[in-house]
């Protein structure tokens, strides 16, 4: 059986520059679709994961443990579930959302305890943050 011209030739259809566009726009479109993304956190959604955190106490077991771990899980789990606002947030998102909280909230009160001059009113985010932040010290 001999090939006609209308056969397609298959490499050369994968070294044109429309082809590679095409497959370039695909691997957009599959990473878009099926590959997690990240949430763009917004002050509700920060309030609600510091509550969780106050709730599930992580801070009594000892950090990089398999317990804490689970309490990690639970609280990306938790916050899933919310139906205020939408969480789309797996545990090393909670995890690493809360340690870059935690140290912003630790070095503002730091450089509040060395200025002088009145101090900001308090918000319930940086309550909880006070909260969480005078737990871990004491467990």
């Amino acid at each position: 059986m001999s090939r006609s011209s209308s056969t397609i030739n298959f490499t050369e259809l994968l070294k044109s520059a429309d082809t590679q566009l095409v497959i370039g726009k695909f691997i957009h479109l599959f990473e878009f679709c099926f590959l997690p993304r990240s949430i763009e956190w917004t002050t509700t959604h920060v309030v609600l994961l510091c509550r969780d955190i106050l709730v599930e106490a992580f801070y009594k077991l000892k950090k990089g443990s398999n317990e804490r771990g689970r309490i990690w899980t639970q609280i990306s789990q938790n916050l899933n579930s919310v139906a205020v606002v939408k969480f789309k947030v797996y545990q090393r998102a909670v995890r690493e959302r809360f340690d870059l909280l935690i140290g912003r909230f630790r070095q503002q009160s730091q450089e509040e305890a060395n200025g002088s001059g009145v101090s900001p009113e308090q918000t319930e985010l940086g309550a909880l943050l006070e909260e969480i932040s005078e737990r871990e010290k004491f467990n």
